[in-house]
């Protein structure tokens, strides 16, 4: 890093750092959905990383087979509503999340996805039943917690979203210690997000604990 010249050529070094570590992360994201043959009857690890990936659409064709037949499987039910939710297709999500709730057993994160999509059609109502109903299901929740922040933010509660962005940051931190102490004690890296991340918890779908940055996943729109 330059110290000692121009203040714009240190601004412009650390940029295209930046952006090299993106584009050096987004090949191996590439890389690693291109490496996955995609199981038709077990579509989950497949979906687990085309969600970290980015690659929400093809979440979406791996896992609506699945939910159309049996829209009780809120394991795959909760993964489609997030990857739909964050390809902006947020009248398909809700239709997920509805038929969840209807005829599954919906889990904390099937009620924070209900929350934060409610907040997104201005239902503050059933925003705030959602996120008690998930609170009371799992009040540790990464992706609970995730929506909670998310939508004091949206409405300007500061008061409220100070301690759960400082949860975050710690749950957040937790995280990458283990995974950094994962990836030195092993050589052979777990098969999917899913698979490293055993918890109930879903902050993506693809940790099961859609990790789940709500402000870009939503804006108001009810287009599919």
């Amino acid at each position: 890093m330059n110290t000692g010249g121009d203040r714009n050529d240190t601004l412009n070094a650390i940029r295209q750092s930046m952006e090299a570590a993106v584009n050096a992360r987004r090949k191996v994201l590439d890389a690693e959905v291109d490496s996955i043959t995609l199981d038709p009857a077990k579509p989950i690890p497949y979906a687990d990383v085309a969600i970290k990936s980015g690659r929400y659409s093809a979440a979406i064709s791996a896992l609506s087979p699945i939910f159309t037949t049996d829209n009780r499987r809120i394991d795959i039910g909760d993964r489609l509503a997030f990857a739909q939710m964050r390809s902006l297709r947020l009248t398909a999500a809700r239709t997920t999340v509805n038929a969840m709730i209807k005829f599954g057993k919906p889990d904390a994160y099937t009620f924070a996805l209900q929350a934060v999509l409610a907040h997104e059609a201005g239902d503050t109502r059933t925003a705030d039943d959602a996120i008690s109903k998930a609170l009371l299901n799992d009040v540790s929740n990464v992706g609970v917690q995730t929506a909670q922040a998310y939508i004091a933010l949206r409405r300007n509660k500061g008061q409220a979203l100070g301690p759960l962005a400082q949860n975050l940051a710690k749950e957040e931190g937790q995280r990458r210690k283990s995974t950094t102490s994962s990836a030195l004690s092993t050589t052979a890296p777990a098969t999917t997000p899913a698979a490293a991340n055993s918890s109930s918890e879903l902050s993506s779908p693809s940790r099961r604990t859609p990790t789940c940055t709500w402000s870009k996943q939503t804006k108001r729109s009810t287009s599919q």
